[in-house]
């Protein structure tokens, strides 16, 4: 069994490395219909994130027991405070503090979600 194959890739075609780009395109769109076809689960594609400059969000924290301080991580909060999006430089996102406008952090966007009130 080879590795793609574990992955679900492998449709019982030999995939060979170093093959060509338009081959290996042409591989990938045959595959993509005969997953079709057969009514299987369609390729996974990536998304473009939907957030936008000015949307108020909340980004994770990053929690940390500690036995000094007598501090449960499964007792804090996961979610930081609702912040603004003051740019965003793909796929990374530059918060600002809503009073101030000082930009605070910066993360990836699998990291945030939006806040809803």
């Amino acid at each position: 069994m080879s590795p793609r194959s574990s992955m679900g890739f492998d449709s019982g075609k030999q995939w060979r490395y170093g093959a060509d780009a338009s081959e290996v395109l042409g591989n990938c769109l045959r595959e993509f219909d005969t997953r079709a076809k057969k009514g299987g689960p369609p390729m996974q594609f990536a998304e473009p994130h939907q957030y936008k400059v000015r949307d108020t969000v909340l980004y994770r924290l990053n929690l940390v027991s500690s036995k000094a301080q007598k501090v449960s991580a499964k007792l804090l909060l996961k979610w930081s405070r609702p912040m603004t999006i003051a740019k965003i430089v793909r796929p990374n996102v530059l918060w600002a503090n809503p009073e101030t406008g000082v930009i605070v952090r910066r993360a990836h966007v699998s990291q945030i979600k939006v806040f809803r009130n």
